[in-house]
């Protein structure tokens, strides 16, 4: 096991990636470690925010959403910051994240916000069959995706 500081709650989000073990904090964001249980690394990556809710991994790029918007990792160290003002994004908190191939989704604050690698499209309560722009779950799966947004359940094929 990999010993982090002691603060509950840890969020239990991880993402194996190039031999390194990610894990997301609820509380105190991103760590990383080569999996020896004895020397964990805190990550340098300078991700600032209040809160951590989602990890995932899109074939080299590691994403995080936080409450201070999305984070991009990139394999060269370069770190870009989505929030409300920048690059057409339109949500401060991202509460869960799905990738499948080039595409990525982030349930949020906003509605869906979907990134297919150069422009972010957002389908919220204005444009969609959302009652709710609160979307704390979103995972996908071959040609579905399913969400949770105000308590509701959705299946999108």
């Amino acid at each position: 096991s990999i010993p982090l500081p002691p603060s509950p709650p840890k969020s239990d989000l991880c993402a194996v990636y190039d031999s390194l073990i990610y894990v997301l904090r609820l509380d105190s964001g991103l760590y990383v470690s080569n999996g020896s249980a004895t020397r964990p690394v805190r990550s340098t990556a300078n991700i600032t925010a209040g809160a951590y809710y989602a990890l995932t991994r899109q074939t080299d790029t590691l994403w995080v959403g936080t409450s201070n918007g999305l984070f991009r990792l990139l394999p060269n160290g370069t770190i870009n910051q989505f929030s409300p003002g920048q690059g057409n994004f339109a949500a401060d908190t991202v509460f869960s994240l799905a990738a499948s191939g080039n595409i990525l989704y982030a349930g949020t604050n906003a509605g869906v916000l979907v990134f297919n690698g150069s422009n972010w499209t957002a389908y919220n309560t204005s444009n969609s069959a959302l009652t709710s722009n609160r979307v704390t779950r979103i995972k996908v799966q071959a040609q579905r995706l399913g969400i949770v947004a105000g308590g509701l359940s959705y299946l999108l094929a």
